[in-house]
């Protein structure tokens, strides 16, 4: 390769590789909110987000790779117009060809990093991501009662809270705040149970059962003095979480192998 192949080619590669990672760091701060956003909602920890950030980046490089070459060119070339570099290289006998060969080099090289993170690179890293989004959803909503703190089921409709919990797991006063007011039949009850102690059976799993020891049941509509209420000495509530369902079945996900022998 020429001097002048390799002086090109150095000032051009230099010049992509500082102006994508400029994009790239702009558009991070988007995905980094983003991600932020979902891990404070959903109490996920801090290396998830920081492999969610990881992989979930790894969809711009698509972006602004090519863009990132098409203003190093247009940088580079005027750059060598505005010292006067260009003159002295044409004045050489250089033409078009010499001057655009070693471009070319690059951007054959940048076609293929393209392809591989198209076909193979980002779909696994967006499966991967979705895969560490999904278990950490189940570890947050599946996972044990924090003693202090308030936890919702139920999209919102069963709210438990425990002051203490022993080495045993055995959950010490405890308080269940039952919603039922957007059940037709319910007629805007709402429920609370008030426990000494309580147990979490299946947790980690989507059926769950918080059985509650030495306690009171209160059922009545807000507003209204009619209120049943019932002690009891053991009482039992279900919890159906259900499956958390991610976005596996998308094809951008998908190995290319995969959409290649569909036939959707």
């Amino acid at each position: 390769m020429r001097t002048l192949d390799r002086y090109l080619l150095k000032e051009v590669a230099e010049t992509w590789l500082a102006v994508t990672g400029v994009l790239l760091v702009i558009l991070l701060s988007n995905q980094l909110a983003r991600v932020l956003s979902q891990a404070a909602a959903n109490d996920f920890p801090r290396e998830v987000v920081l492999k969610l950030i990881g992989l979930t980046s790894a969809g711009y490089l698509t972006v602004v790779v090519p863009i990132g070459f098409f203003l190093a060119i247009m940088l580079t070339l005027g750059r060598l117009y505005h010292e006067s570099e260009m003159a002295a290289i044409q004045s050489c006998g250089v033409g078009p060809s010499g001057l655009y060969r070693p471009i070319a080099y690059l951007g054959v090289f940048i076609t293929a990093l393209l392809f591989w993170l198209s076909f193979w690179a980002i779909p696994q890293a967006s499966a991967r991501a979705q895969q560490i989004r999904v278990q950490a959803l189940q570890d947050a909503q599946f996972g044990l009662l924090e003693p202090g703190r308030f936890r919702t089921f139920g999209g919102g409709n069963v709210v438990f809270y425990a002051e203490r919990i022993d080495d045993n797991g055995v959950l010490h006063n405890v308080n269940v705040f039952v919603d039922r007011t957007q059940e037709p039949e319910s007629q805007g009850e709402l429920e609370v149970w008030v426990a000494t102690r309580a147990e979490q059976r299946g947790a980690g799993q989507a059926d769950q059962m918080f059985v509650l020891y030495d306690g009171e049941h209160y059922k009545g509509v807000p507003g209204k003095g009619e209120w049943q209420i019932t002690q009891f000495a053991e009482g039992g509530y279900p919890i159906r979480l259900g499956e958390i369902g991610g976005r596996a079945g998308k094809a951008g996900m998908k190995p290319t192998s995969e959409l290649l022998s569909s036939s959707d």
